[in-house]
């Protein structure tokens, strides 16, 4: 792993990356159960995975799964006003950054 935990093969992956540390999910009424369900089931297959970040817009509500020392997901979540630290990306996100597109 180099940078932020990224694999170097991540670096020069053109359409996806094979070893990611974060994946953020734009919700959509049709896709919300999908992602919820089944789709963070196979993420959670992927041993690099250490975030998964759902961004509801309807709700305006992020939603953040982060993988423990234990390999147990919790979830974090997120008032109005707060910031988000993604720690396996090294960043943190204002919560008005996420929503401030949305009407």
């Amino acid at each position: 792993m180099s940078e932020a935990g990224l694999d170097p093969d991540d670096h020069r992956a053109e359409l996806a990356m094979h070893h990611p540390v974060l994946v953020a999910e734009v919700l959509s009424p049709s896709t919300a159960a999908y992602d919820r369900g089944d789709r963070f089931i196979a993420y959670r297959r992927l041993p690099s995975l250490k975030e998964y970040l759902l961004i509801d817009p309807d709700q305006q509500q992020p939603e953040l799964f982060r993988k423990g020392s234990d390999g147990l997901w919790v979830l974090h979540d997120f008032a109005p006003g707060q910031t988000l630290p993604l720690a396996s990306a090294e960043a943190t996100i204002a919560w008005e950054r996420l929503f401030r597109n949305v009407d």
